[in-house]
């Protein structure tokens, strides 16, 4: 024998009517308490046997027909949030069948797909949905379920998620902060690698000019060239050699003999 769990609500409810069970046959029943610190026993067993439906009704008026269904939720709505799409409800006005939970079904295309698994309880009226993709049209429909039947769907409602990314991925604050250090940190340091750069290129600079003092090049005829001869005076004059031997002297040029002026070599 297999024991079924029937849930009774609403919670201070002393008796509870339970539906679509067989014609003359036996049922048992058990009670258990249930508070906030656990589990009571369980009552005793009591065992009753259902009547046919001649017993009940005449049979000249026996008709089939479905069993009684809880009534659907009202006012559904469904809203976009920061991180979130919100479906909210309120409870029917009136049913007959004792609601237990709500069952939320979403669908984009194609069949619809239960939302909250097992149900919400039937004291909850809203859900948040945390894991909606953007760039998409959802349409939801919530269904009042009871011990043993549901309700016909409510009214569709839909909304649309707008551009396609995903919700719960924008980026925090300290995210956003963390970017912005990292660019400013690149650029510091491409700004300090470019004056160090400029710093080396004036140091290599001013090291040439030390070294070499105000020596001209003219050419590569005068590597290895005598720098300077010293006339018979004792002056010196700045002898650039080329093809023809003609010496530069302070800003003039002109013809000179070799042998009037005494070469000195110039250290490099």
């Amino acid at each position: 024998m297999e024991w079924q769990t029937l849930r009774v609500v609403p919670d201070d409810s002393l008796s509870i009517t339970v539906y679509n069970l067989t014609p003359v046959t036996r049922y048992q029943f058990m009670v258990l308490s249930r508070s906030h610190l656990g589990d009571e026993h369980f009552s005793k067993q009591v065992s009753v046997v259902t009547r046919s439906r001649s017993e009940l009704i005449p049979v000249e008026r026996v008709t089939k027909g479905p069993s009684p269904l809880p009534s659907p939720p009202v006012n559904v709505t469904v809203v976009q949030l920061h991180n979130s799409l919100r479906i909210s409800w309120r409870p029917p006005n009136h049913t007959v069948v004792p609601i237990v939970s709500y069952m939320i079904e979403y669908r984009t295309v194609g069949q619809w797909v239960p939302l909250t698994g097992d149900g919400l309880s039937s004291d909850v009226t809203l859900y948040d949905w945390r894991t909606a993709s953007r760039g998409a049209v959802y349409y939801f429909r919530i269904l009042s379920k009871g011990q043993t039947t549901s309700s016909q769907p409510s009214e569709v409602v839909s909304i649309s998620t707008g551009s396609s990314s995903v919700f719960g991925r924008r980026m925090s604050s300290s995210v956003i902060g963390a970017i912005v250090a990292t660019l400013f940190l690149l650029l510091v340091t491409v700004i300090v690698a470019v004056l160090i750069i400029k710093f080396c290129l004036r140091r290599k600079k001013q090291d040439n000019t030390i070294r070499y003092g105000n020596v001209k090049y003219f050419g590569p005829n005068q590597v290895g060239a005598n720098r300077a001869l010293q006339n018979s005076e004792g002056n010196t004059c700045e002898l650039i050699v080329d093809n023809d031997l003609t010496p530069v002297v302070g800003n003039h040029v002109e013809k000179t003999d070799p042998t009037d002026c005494q070469a000195k070599e110039t250290p490099i």
